[in-house]
């Protein structure tokens, strides 16, 4: 299993509360940086496609519940909280993660989204209580990937949705121009502005360990989802799982 410090004690889970909780000060400048800020563009996709999904579902945006899970910082909470949904969730393990994300709400005006700190693997929820869960860039951390999803699925209400964005490996050209990004470019880039380089390099090696595709498409049926499809983005960078209860 992939931990962030290979050198240290301490669970997968505990290693990256431990890692998010050093690397929150500079989480967003360098999550829009090393990703020249293509990040914001993929979570409005996400956006995006809830809003369809809940249309053809026949639900008013504003009567929508939504659970975002590994909220981080709170960028996705925040991209969703633009159509004015009933109520947005946030949680996530690493409290100085939350910290910012409250902040940032408070300059935003945006109060109405509640920010909890939780565990992804074992959701604090009744069962059956959230139209849309979504997770950007959250479930490679998960140390137990199935009950995480499993956990999704039960705090969705029959016919809602999970929508889980997620690194993931492109092939051909694309895929030899990111490792060389990933592997050599991003540590590098990683000591020079991080407060912790080896979150850096946790991230390409937690993404290369991470079942992307159809091997994730096999878990999130598994899980009891009754639909799956996913679609690459960015040549492949990243992929969005859409799952259905």
């Amino acid at each position: 299993m992939i931990k962030p410090y290979t050198d240290q004690p301490g669970s997968r889970k505990e290693q990256v509360r431990q890692m998010f909780n050093t690397i929150a000060g500079k989480y967003d400048f360098l999550n829009h940086f090393l990703s020249l800020n293509t990040d914001v563009r993929w979570r409005r996709k996400v956006s995006r496609i809830l809003r369809k999904l809940a249309r053809e579902s026949q639900i008013p945006l504003n009567q929508l519940e939504i659970l975002d899970v590994a909220t981080g910082t709170g960028d996705m909470a925040f991209e969703m909280a633009k159509f004015e949904p009933a109520s947005i969730t946030g949680v996530d393990i690493a409290e100085e993660m939350l910290a910012i994300a409250r902040k940032k709400a408070e300059q935003k005006g945006l109060l109405s989204i509640t920010f909890l700190s939780g565990d992804s693997e074992e959701l604090d929820f009744p069962e059956q209580k959230f139209d849309f869960v979504t997770v950007a860039f959250g479930v490679r951390n998960y140390e137990d990937l199935e009950k995480g999803i499993s956990e999704m699925h039960r705090v969705l209400k029959p016919g809602g949705h999970l929508l889980i964005l997620e690194f993931s490996q492109p092939s051909g050209i694309m895929g030899s121009l990111y490792n060389v990004y990933s592997k050599r470019i991003l540590p590098l880039l990683a000591r020079m502005f991080a407060a912790d380089p080896r979150a850096y390099q946790y991230l390409p090696d937690s993404i290369f360990a991470f079942p992307h595709g159809e091997k994730m498409k096999k878990l999130l049926l598994e899980a009891g989802f009754s639909k799956s499809y996913y679609r690459k983005m960015s040549g492949g960078i990243v992929s969005l799982y859409v799952s259905g209860k």
